[in-house]
């Protein structure tokens, strides 16, 4: 009950209408007029003499609306110095929060972010993303990179549980990550080099997610995979380090999310900076900047707010301590990495991933007390039921 309330404020606290359930929409709408930044903004943090001068940024994970939303966002990004996002597919949910939304306007999201990568192409990258329930979600996908897609977004191994009336499983984990009908898209993602970008929950409070994603890249080695945020394992470090150890192509990013999420990542980081640190120097090359502070139609989420919550990440990893808006009067540590290390994190290790092209991968062996999770047995393409572990307790 608290969950949904909580979902239910947010949506509030958005503004946003619930769409209509149908995919049909209407062209593109006009976009916002990018206003240039003033001076003192624009330069954000790339000033001469500071951690960041001359370092190009790549934001590597974010959603938004439509096309509408387009102009605060490129403010945003002028302000703080970056050059290229990379966006998103998303469903009508991931711009309400509203579960009563549902996974719909996908494919007109998808075309959103596809029209902006057009109109700009210096500044936008397009990920979209596809339903694992669509029987012709491969050919949906071989669709949108005619169009202009350079990756795929999936959320199958998303472990949000179902709150609608009636639910007893996931909302985004329909499908097992290695069902049977997902497997022709990994085969054409592996075949041609299209980058996945592939939000994953592998911790104790999904039953055999852990256990699907491993079968996926052991049985495509030779996929390019993003499980952002830490691969959701900032909390439990040695599942991290476990995971990129047995598997090379796989790579992550330092985004949260929402807000309550990114400050709860920003304190947890603040607390031993030292550890996550040497997490970034042990890993050098798999490690990128992205945000995903889902940019809306929300009048609260101007290019300001954006900017503000990129400069809270981008002050978390160049400095040793910072103070942020978006948690007033508090004081965090950062890593303040070193230079060579900020170039990576912030580009290089995304034009390296962009233009990696695997081939004859050796995946590597999984100790399961490293993940923090049973090995539970479960058949190839399953999904096992979410409290599993509850009833054995």
């Amino acid at each position: 009950m608290l969950r949904i309330s909580f979902l239910c404020a947010l949506a509030m606290l958005f503004g946003c209408k619930s769409a209509d359930r149908t995919e049909s929409r209407p062209e593109a709408p006009a976009e916002e007029k990018a206003t240039p930044p003033g001076p003192e903004k624009a330069a954000g943090l790339a000033k001469p003499g500071t951690p960041l001068d001359g370092i190009p940024i790549v934001n590597v994970h974010e959603h938004i609306q439509s096309t509408r939303e387009a102009g605060r966002l490129l403010a945003a990004m002028d302000a703080t110095g970056i050059q290229r996002t990379v966006l998103m597919g998303s469903s009508w949910f991931t711009v309400t929060l509203n579960q009563a939304d549902g996974f719909t306007r996908v494919d007109w999201n998808n075309r959103q972010i596809l029209h902006i990568a057009e109109r700009h192409p210096t500044r936008f990258l397009a990920w979209p993303t596809i339903d694992p329930t669509d029987p012709d979600k491969l050919k949906a996908l071989e669709e949108y990179v005619s169009l202009g897609a350079t990756g795929l977004k999936l959320y199958v191994g998303h472990g949000l549980h179902d709150q609608r009336p009636g639910a007893t499983g996931y909302f985004f984990h329909t499908v097992a990550m290695d069902d049977p009908g997902m497997l022709p898209v990994y085969a054409y993602c592996q075949r041609t080099g299209l980058p996945i970008m592939f939000h994953v929950n592998p911790g104790p409070t999904a039953p055999g997610f852990a256990d699907e994603f491993i079968k996926v890249l052991r049985q495509f080695p030779d996929l390019k995979v993003i499980a952002p945020h830490f691969i959701l394992s900032s909390i439990k470090s040695s599942r991290l380090r476990e995971l990129l150890d047995a598997f090379p192509n796989l790579h992550s990013d330092v985004s949260f999310g929402h807000d309550d999420f990114l400050l709860a990542g920003l304190k947890r980081i603040s607390r031993k900076p030292k550890k996550f640190k040497k997490i970034f120097a042990d890993y050098p090359t798999r490690f990128m900047f992205g945000t995903d502070v889902v940019v809306t139609a929300a009048p609260q989420k101007s290019a300001e707010w954006i900017a503000e919550r990129v400069r809270a990440y981008l002050d978390m990893l160049t400095k040793d301590s910072y103070t942020t808006p978006i948690l007033p009067g508090k004081t965090l540590r950062g890593v303040a990495l070193s230079r060579e290390a900020l170039e990576r994190v912030l580009y290089k290790n995304f034009d390296a991933f962009m233009a990696l092209k695997p081939s004859d991968t050796q995946t590597g062996s999984i100790e399961w007390k490293k993940l923090g999770v049973p090995d539970t047995p479960r058949q190839p393409g399953t999904m096992l039921p979410r409290d599993l572990w509850k009833k054995k307790k």
